[in-house]
């Protein structure tokens, strides 16, 4: 039989001497296309293990960062503290001193104005070590952070702006002491905030020792806010409330809740390890 003028045994031949090259070449390709796709793998792999790394170290040195700030802003508040106990505070003691004296020296009429002079002197100097003790680091680490709560929410309660509602439950526990300091700053930054936006009437802070975490709510009556707008704000700049909140709440390894509407109040609620 023939095909186009070629015999079987020649169109064997033929076929065999051109199928084999190109079999070769196949089995190149072939082996080209795997070697590919496991240099692909690995350079993926490779690109995750690098991402990794980078978002590691960025975290690292955005804790460092963080702790170096709260380390500068803790001085700063140690200084301050130290320049109201000395110079406000020793300042105000000798003018209800010199007070006292005028008091005994005066004419009959004006006593009675020294005296009240003396005692709203008196009482900006009460006001003055208030300040002193809360900005002071040793201080909150010397009397404990359930303490230094206690006594923050009796001075915010006494200056008339809010009914503070405090409750504990649990057995209270020591913490280390920059767990202590920076749960207290923590509460300050809150408080803070409350005082200057809420305009609440009543502020509710419930503290729970579990046996392995501690759980902190802090909540007001106030006016509330729109979460999502304040969060995308607070994310467009670096130095807001919020963002000094959350920024301690990751200080401390807890997990930080937050719910808030308008004309409904706000609510924190920060939950920590005992001691991380």
């Amino acid at each position: 039989m023939y095909l186009l003028g070629f015999s079987n045994n020649q169109l064997l031949h033929s076929l065999g001497a051109v199928s084999w090259p190109l079999l070769f070449f196949l089995l190149l390709l072939i082996l080209f296309v795997i070697r590919e796709i496991i240099h692909r793998r690995r350079y993926t792999s490779l690109q995750k293990d690098y991402a990794g790394q980078l978002l590691q170290e960025q975290q690292t040195h955005e804790q460092i960062r963080d702790h170096l700030e709260q380390e500068a802003q803790e001085q700063t508040r140690d200084h301050i503290a130290k320049e109201l106990h000395a110079g406000c505070g020793n300042t105000l003691a000798l003018i209800s001193f010199k007070l006292s004296y005028l008091s005994g020296a005066c004419h009959p009429e004006l006593k009675e104005e020294v005296r009240d002079t003396k005692g709203l002197v008196k009482a900006l100097l009460s006001e003055i070590r208030q300040i002193g003790a809360a900005l002071n680091t040793d201080h909150i680490a010397e009397i404990g952070f359930l303490r230094a709560l206690e006594r923050e929410l009796d001075n915010l309660e006494k200056r008339g702006s809010y009914r503070v509602e405090f409750s504990v439950t649990g057995e209270p526990r020591r913490l280390f002491r920059e767990q202590e300091v920076m749960l207290f700053r923590y509460c300050q930054e809150i408080l803070d905030n409350v005082a200057k936006h809420a305009n609440p009437t009543v502020v509710t802070v419930g503290l729970n020792y579990l046996s392995e975490r501690i759980m902190l709510t802090i909540s007001d009556n106030g006016t509330g806010f729109d979460k999502d707008r304040v969060i995308r704000d607070s994310a467009a700049r670096s130095s807001t409330g919020l963002t000094n909140i959350q920024k301690r709440a990751k200080m401390l390894n807890g997990r930080l809740a937050m719910k808030s509407r308008i004309g409904e109040g706000t609510s924190f609620t920060i939950d920590i390890p005992h001691n991380s």
